[in-house]
């Protein structure tokens, strides 16, 4: 009687295990990333059509072209945005909320009575919507990285200026802090990111999964940005980078103003230049980064 209980133990513990184990191989079949599956988008700055950013200005106002997005229909856009030297807009509004990033020059961007705050590339501002400023550029060359959550992107009389709670932030490029990669935890999952450096800018207040980051890979790091659920868009800051989306077959040099990004889990791989490279990162998704 005994031999026949713990011959039936037996055989329900062999049952439970191999019940757990074709659990445990099921789950992980399941949870499996598959890169393929992901839409992913690439736009070179050398690829780009440029136009007038404001047609009521022509030639004389800056000059624009969309990364994504159409900035003249509804939704969400990026585009680069550059300024001739000299050029300062008289006071005016935008009917829409935006964000910035200095790629090159340098922009002041602020009250029309406020000191005068130039910030080079790599310098970061937000603009509220209905909010009276004016924009500046003194250097010989002049281009800003420009994002809005929800378009067409319009530029108003201080006629019609409004009230918002949002207020602007100006964010000069040696005001911006930076940790290193090995000391956070969600952003380093292989216990190594030498040469990893995050600095947080924004979050949204609507959904607070929806944030912006700079993310800085120095000289010699090749590895990959490995996504969750979510969209995803980098655009290159400083420096250059080979980059290789999950399906492509080869990979391509990006340079100052390119930009890629995907939908869904996705895995980019990336090569940092000579110099390093900066990537502004707006994401709704989780995202790691990993040394090969």
């Amino acid at each position: 009687m005994k031999h026949f209980i713990a011959t039936a133990a037996f055989a329900i513990l062999s049952a439970s295990c191999a019940e757990q184990t074709t659990q445990k191989e099921t789950i992980t079949a399941i949870e499996a990333p598959s890169y393929e599956d992901a839409t992913y988008e690439l736009m070179l700055a050398t690829d780009v059509t440029w136009g007038a950013l404001n047609p009521a200005r022509g030639e004389n106002g800056p000059r624009a072209t969309n990364l994504w997005g159409d900035r003249t229909k509804e939704g969400p856009s990026g585009m680069l945005v550059k300024f001739k030297e000299g050029f300062a807009s008289p006071p005016h509004i935008h009917n829409a909320t935006y964000r910035a990033v200095v790629l090159d020059g340098e922009i002041h961007n602020a009250d029309k009575d406020a000191r005068e705050l130039w910030m080079p590339d790599g310098s970061f501002w937000t603009q509220p919507s209905g909010e009276t400023h004016i924009t500046a550029a003194r250097a010989a060359t002049n281009m800003a990285f420009v994002e809005i959550d929800n378009g067409p992107y319009v530029v108003k009389p201080v006629e019609e200026a409004f009230e918002t709670t949002e207020r602007p932030i100006n964010v000069h490029d040696t005001n911006v802090v930076w940790l290193d990669g090995k000391d956070i935890n969600w952003l380093n999952k292989t216990g190594n990111l030498d040469g990893v450096s995050l600095a947080a800018l924004w979050q949204s207040q609507t959904n607070k999964n929806h944030k912006g980051f700079y993310l800085r890979l120095a000289p010699g790091f090749t590895g990959n940005i490995t996504t969750g659920e979510g969209d995803f868009k980098a655009v290159i800051v400083s420096g250059d980078a080979t980059y290789k989306a999950a399906t492509a077959t080869t990979p391509v040099t990006t340079m100052l103003g390119s930009y890629f990004g995907a939908t869904s889990v996705s895995q980019h791989q990336i090569t940092a230049g000579a110099k390093g490279v900066i990537l502004y990162i707006n994401t709704t998704a989780s995202f790691t980064a990993q040394h090969k």
